[in-house]
């Protein structure tokens, strides 16, 4: 299944379109029979459970990142977690347990994070991942923050001066879901990246589809002049992990590569995929 961003607050499913929102500055509706997640609609006894997919880098066969995602404790979806969110009392959010997690298990890889428009309106929102980290003796530029689309349709202000604010305190960032949306390139020029996370629709249809080939051919090659890491999405056969290595793009994220798990796995090198 395509993974959906967690919602809070101002996001919507477009309709027919898996996966991918839309941001509304002021939380309103954005269309009849959206799907939303919102933290808040949790019951006290459940919660929203830090679950980690592991990304593999195609040259050393280890796991180096891992992906926060999120599950309902009562379900099975799977949803990208919202870095910090307030609704969550008492360090329950899943950024305060995945840290906590990462101390835990002494993993010394990074953690993707998927930004929320949340945090880029909350004053402090930065300074608070940076002690959550402090506390769990995580080094800051172990966390990458990844921007899709969505936070780039938030005034673009708002978005540079939060990255200022991050890359002062030493986190890192990616683009998310890059080539879906002109506004990713947007980000690619004005923002100070060091991984293009490729579309995972690309991904998924490059075997069989020349433009979607083209394209992500396209994305690498400007990644490497730019001397940015690639990191393909939603990786779910052998014959699309052969294209990646065909193409070198540095890693590789999806459920033919590795499945989401509570438990982080080793970085160390495993035996090659086919």
């Amino acid at each position: 299944m395509p993974w959906q961003a967690m919602s809070v607050i101002g996001y919507g499913r477009f309709p027919g379109v898996p996966g991918e929102a839309a941001w509304r500055g002021d939380g309103g509706d954005i269309s009849a029979g959206e799907e939303r997640v919102k933290a808040q609609d949790v019951p006290d006894g459940g919660g929203l459970a830090p679950c980690f997919q592991p990304i593999r880098e195609l040259v050393s066969g280890g796991f180096p990142i891992h992906a926060l995602l999120t599950r309902p404790d009562a379900g099975d979806a799977l949803e990208e977690a919202a870095a910090v969110d307030t609704a969550y009392p008492g360090g329950r959010e899943p950024i305060a347990q995945a840290l906590a997690q990462m101390g835990r298990q002494r993993y010394q890889g990074l953690l993707f994070i998927s930004l929320s428009t949340r945090l880029l309106f909350v004053d402090g929102g930065c300074a608070r991942v940076s002690r959550l980290a402090q506390a769990a003796r995580i080094g800051a530029s172990r966390i990458v923050f990844e921007i899709t689309g969505r936070e780039a349709l938030a005034p673009f202000s708002r978005l540079q001066a939060f990255v200022r604010d991050a890359s002062i305190h030493g986190f890192r960032f990616a683009i998310g879901h890059f080539g879906f949306a002109d506004a990713s390139f947007q980000s690619l020029r004005h923002l100070p990246v060091d991984y293009l996370k490729i579309e995972g629709e690309l991904i998924r249809r490059m075997v069989h589809d020349d433009v979607c080939f083209a394209c992500v051919k396209s994305i690498v090659a400007l990644a490497r002049h730019l001397d940015v890491r690639t990191v393909a999405e939603r990786v779910e056969d052998a014959d699309t992990l052969l294209l990646a290595r065909h193409l070198r793009i540095d890693y590789v994220q999806g459920d033919h590569v590795a499945r989401p798990s509570p438990v982080i796995r080793s970085s160390s090198p495993e035996p090659a995929l086919s």
